[in-house]
């Protein structure tokens, strides 16, 4: 089963967060997120998350951005493809 994001949310990364620095952290909540030997993949916009780390019960991440996306981009998620889903950034929703 792909993987689904219901929810996601945008925010100021720790500034000593590993592999930083980062613009934003990301903080999705869906169903099917799973270990696999292909890592899951998320985009927002044409900026690549980063660093994602799967929540051991399958039901999100969390990721880190480098750039931050532009306004109204879409987040992307997936294993061997991507897909689109419905959440959106906007840059007045970051934490």
């Amino acid at each position: 089963m792909p993987p689904t994001v219901s929810d996601a949310q945008f925010q100021q990364p720790d500034p000593n967060a590993i592999g930083g620095p980062w613009a934003l952290m990301i903080t999705a909540q869906g169903d099917g997120f799973e270990e696999r030997a292909v890592p899951l993949q998320a985009v927002v916009g044409t900026v690549t998350v980063q660093m994602i780390i799967q929540s051991p019960d399958g039901n999100g991440f969390v990721g880190f951005l480098a750039t931050s996306p532009a306004d109204g981009d879409v987040l992307s998620v997936g294993y061997e493809s991507l897909a689109a889903t419905s959440v959106v950034f906007h840059t007045g929703g970051v934490a």
